[in-house]
């Protein structure tokens, strides 16, 4: 297994999907179709039942281009606040974790209901984070499974 660290999350496992190579520099890791790979992580942060860590909500802001500045500006804050939610420093309030889980599905292409994506998530409760295994299919797609 190859742990995913340049997503910036520390508990993304690949168990497929990948390979190493030798370079002149030392051995590299290849990951094959990377953007779907972050499309699928993007899919499962967006649709897991808890609050999202501060390296989560930089994950899915940087998988929709965004600028610390940009984000903040879309929800109103500084990029300073922004900056905060993402270090860890100040808590991520509930309606910004919804916020940005319903701009990154509309990112995604996907266009549900606010309601819905509220009502999916009535509580976030403060959990630790686990890990994610993802696997590639034959097909090139990517999915994700609970360590």
């Amino acid at each position: 297994m190859y742990q995913y660290t340049e997503s910036g999350l520390d508990n993304v496992w690949l168990i497929s999907g990948y390979r190493r190579e030798e370079t002149p520099y030392g051995e590299t890791v290849i990951v094959e179709n990377e953007a779907a790979l972050e499309r699928a992580i993007a899919e499962h942060l967006i649709g897991h039942k808890r609050q999202l860590s501060g390296n989560e909500f930089r994950f899915l802001r940087n998988v929709m281009g965004l600028t610390q500045t940009t984000l903040g500006e879309k929800l109103g804050k500084k990029l300073l606040t922004v900056s905060r939610w993402e270090s860890g420093e100040t808590p991520i309030p509930a309606w910004a974790d919804r916020v940005l889980r319903q701009l990154c599905l509309e990112y995604l292409g996907e266009r549900p209901r606010l309601a819905d994506l509220i009502e999916a998530t009535p509580k976030l409760p403060d959990a630790p984070p686990f890990e994610f295994e993802y696997d590639q299919a034959t097909d090139g797609h990517w999915a994700s499974r609970a360590a």
